[in-house]
């Protein structure tokens, strides 16, 4: 992809900067998640030569992929394309709420511990009160998957791990709790993403906690089964200042390829 540039003089105006801002927006809405990292990355040097106030250009660029996101899942609902996301540990559902927000089109399978749904499906039932939710208990893990088009958000016990059967899976999350499991624990999680052929792992996570001594590193524990890329957003992570130094304990953004054979 070319670099964005923009010049700020009278021969570009308004109208061209926002047109460029438009085609690298849509690209980033593409149901292609691998090309994602690349496309943030110039909307993020765009953002940063625009003169303003930050908070204003970002706003209006988020506001506009969101709008274009959601008309593309609007479009596409009911089509083959329909893509399945499955998080590990999602808290109290803040994620999943941006997730779903930017991409409508999408199945949110998490596996959490059971009375951790009192904070997340409460969220997420009343931020999306026309979702379409299943539970795990109601029916068959396998019986709820088989049928994983019809909804919009799947709750799993984090004890079912074993009955995870998908005919697909695009992408698999973990934010802030791999850090916190032992090796085995988060092993077994991105063995069966491999397994399930699951192109795709997000993780964001420090390598491991300070007071965590039951695992290698999460970097590690990835790149048993995927291709690890670390993917710089900001000079310093989200629980430090802008001024403060990086630290090897840092939280890392870390985008895992699936390897073909372990």
């Amino acid at each position: 992809m070319a670099e964005l540039r923009v010049d700020h003089g009278d021969e570009l105006g308004a109208r061209a900067v926002d047109d460029r801002l438009d085609v690298h927006l849509q690209a980033l809405v593409q149901p292609r998640f691998g090309e994602q990292v690349e496309v943030l990355q110039h909307l993020k040097a765009h953002i940063l030569r625009q003169r303003g106030p930050p908070r204003i250009i970002a706003r209006e660029a988020a506001l506009r992929l969101r709008s274009r996101a959601r008309m593309r899942g609007e479009a596409g609902r009911n089509n083959a394309e329909r893509r399945l996301v499955w998080e590990i540990g999602a808290g109290w559902g803040g994620f999943p709420y941006q997730f779903k927000t930017v991409c409508p089109n999408v199945t949110y399978v998490i596996t959490d511990f059971p009375e951790l749904f009192l904070y997340s499906a409460t969220y997420l039932m009343t931020a999306f009160p026309g979702a379409k939710v299943a539970f795990w208990g109601e029916d068959s893990t396998e019986r709820l998957l088989e049928r994983w088009r019809e909804y919009d958000f799947i709750f799993l016990s984090n004890t079912s791990l074993a009955e995870m059967t998908l005919e697909r899976l695009d992408l698999t999350i973990n934010m802030v709790s791999f850090q916190e499991m032992t090796d085995a624990q988060a092993d077994a999680y991105v063995a069966r993403a491999h397994a399930l052929n699951c192109p795709f792992v997000y993780s964001l996570n420090r390598d491991k906690s300070a007071y965590n001594p039951e695992i290698t590193s999460v970097s590690e524990v990835i790149s048993r089964y995927y291709w690890p890329r670390e993917v710089a957003v900001l000079p310093v992570p989200y629980t430090k200042m802008m001024d403060e130094l990086p630290s090897a304990h840092d939280y890392k953004h870390i985008i895992g390829w699936r390897r073909v054979k372990v």
